[in-house]
């Protein structure tokens, strides 16, 4: 958790934005400050906290078909949207890493590995039944064998297409098993991140807290009485979703990726 003179520092900072961010938010400080003329203006600042609101455009626009409300408190809501990532920073955090990663994608590996396995002893398979037809057109022409000509060479030449097909394969299937790995690579990149999010969110500055959300969430929906659904721009299904309702956070099953 922030220091008090974090938490003070960052109110102030984002008052002195808020208060500067247009014309009307500064002529209503203004107003206010004139009543406080004996405090310096670090203290007016402390004193100061602007009603700010997230507006619903489609409910101010649309009257009636919006059962949510029309305006949100922007203190209210960061409040509950940043006690969320908290939870969610805290549950990676204490997930161990092997865990997260081979429920991720272990599956996934282990099959393409086998999928590759079969392909290539598919592919020796044919092979080796290649060499006994050759081998075998060598008899019948030193006289050593009853079959026909005829009847190796097309077999021969059929086991060169199935040979063929049998690369086609194992090519896919390599390329699909070092696309997991490296994919698992990525995902290891992506869970190092997390934790290195994790660890600077509590200390970090304010915009440097933006930039980690900005990243970390991809979309935050909100109803009447704060009811939250939060969509975390993150691979691992057990982080991706996440809820409020009433107050209160619900982890959410995954229904597809990305999606609460």
């Amino acid at each position: 958790m922030p220091s008090k003179l974090q938490f003070y520092s960052e109110f102030a900072e984002r008052t002195a934005r808020q208060i500067t961010g247009s014309y009307r938010s500064w002529t209503a400080f203004l107003a206010t400050a004139a009543r406080l003329y004996k405090y310096p203006y670090n203290e007016q600042l402390m004193i100061y906290e602007p009603r700010m609101r997230y507006q619903c455009h489609y409910n101010v626009r649309h009257p009636g078909e919006c059962d949510g409300q029309s305006g949100y408190g922007v203190t209210k809501l960061d409040g509950i949207v940043e006690k969320v990532i908290r939870m969610k920073f805290a549950e990676i955090a204490a997930a161990p890493e092997s865990e997260i990663l081979n429920h991720q994608h272990k599956k996934e590996i282990e099959l393409a590995r086998i999928k590759l396995d079969q392909a290539n002893a598919h592919l020796a398979e044919k092979q080796k039944d290649l060499s006994d037809y050759k081998a075998e057109t060598l008899k019948v022409i030193r006289g050593q064998s009853n079959l026909s000509v005829e009847l190796l060479n097309a077999l021969v030449k059929e086991t060169e297409t199935m040979i063929a097909l049998a690369q086609t394969r194992i090519d896919a299937a390599q390329a699909e098993y070092e696309s997991l790995l490296a994919s698992a690579e990525n995902l290891r990149q992506e869970y190092d991140r997390l934790l290195t999010w994790a660890d600077l969110f509590d200390i970090c500055s304010f915009e440097a807290k933006k930039m980690i959300v900005a990243q970390f969430i991809k979309a935050v929906r909100v109803s009447r009485d704060y009811n939250i659904e939060i969509d975390f721009n993150v691979s691992f299904e057990e982080f991706q979703n996440f809820s409020v309702k009433n107050g209160e956070p619900v982890i959410l099953q995954p229904l597809r990726s990305h999606t609460a």
